[in-house]
């Protein structure tokens, strides 16, 4: 990717620090929370006014993605940045108590980060199609934590940056930029997909796409009233 070398410090400093959070986080399983809320207050902290915190946000979501993606930093830095930073491996890290719905969100927030929401999307109903046939199969839940990182993102990106940091750096929680996942399919191979909902614009499959935009709609970063961001 060819980013500004402004862009590319930011990226550093925030995948400095969620590689310093990693050496700290301990346990079998780590809640996502635990990463994101001193990630946000650091982005906060670093922001001056709205537009700073949409690029503070964008630079936090790319580092996120490549760290939870086990990708190398070097890739939007280059080697000699990435150099500088001393590694620590990923711990446990869960959403929802799934370690798979982390990397759905993280990395949809992050492609959303650098290409813009469509893509994101679009990668993830692929993704999930292409489980039907042989994979693990279709995934509601999966696509359900793919669309919670895109609006995540776009939050993060738009005029609700600031608010967003302030309410991630409380640590408000999981339930409020994540929704549940009880009553959606999963495991749907190829088969059972076309005959419960036939393709993806039926009127079957929209009904559930719906009810994941629902229940995403109903988080409270989603909510007129999400806290204004206080000095």
């Amino acid at each position: 990717m060819l980013l500004a070398s402004e862009d590319q410090q930011r990226i550093l400093i925030y995948y400095a620090a969620i590689m310093r959070r990693f050496a700290l986080l301990t346990g079998d399983t780590v809640a996502l929370d635990q990463l994101l809320q001193p990630m946000f207050a650091l982005a906060r902290q670093r922001s001056d006014d709205e537009r700073d915190a949409a690029r503070e946000n964008r630079a936090l979501l790319m580092a996120l993605g490549v760290a939870i993606n086990g990708s190398s930093i070097r890739h939007l830095i280059g080697s000699e940045k990435a150099a500088t930073i001393a590694t620590h491996s990923r711990p446990y890290l869960v959403l929802r108590g799934r370690n798979d719905l982390v990397k759905h969100f993280i990395i949809s927030a992050a492609i959303t980060a650098a290409g813009g929401g469509g893509l994101a999307d679009k990668i993830g109903v692929f993704k999930e199609v292409d489980d039907s046939r042989g994979g693990s199969g279709f995934s509601f839940a999966d696509l359900l934590a793919d669309r919670a990182g895109v609006s995540f993102a776009e939050l993060a990106l738009g005029d609700s940056a600031r608010q967003l940091q302030n309410y991630m750096s409380t640590g408000a929680g999981e339930a409020g930029y994540m929704p549940g996942f009880t009553q959606l399919p999963e495991g749907l191979m190829e088969l059972e997909f076309k005959a419960r909902y036939e393709d993806l614009d039926s009127a079957t499959y929209a009904l559930v796409d719906e009810e994941i935009q629902r229940r995403i709609n109903a988080c409270a970063i989603h909510q007129a009233d999400l806290p204004a961001l206080t000095p």
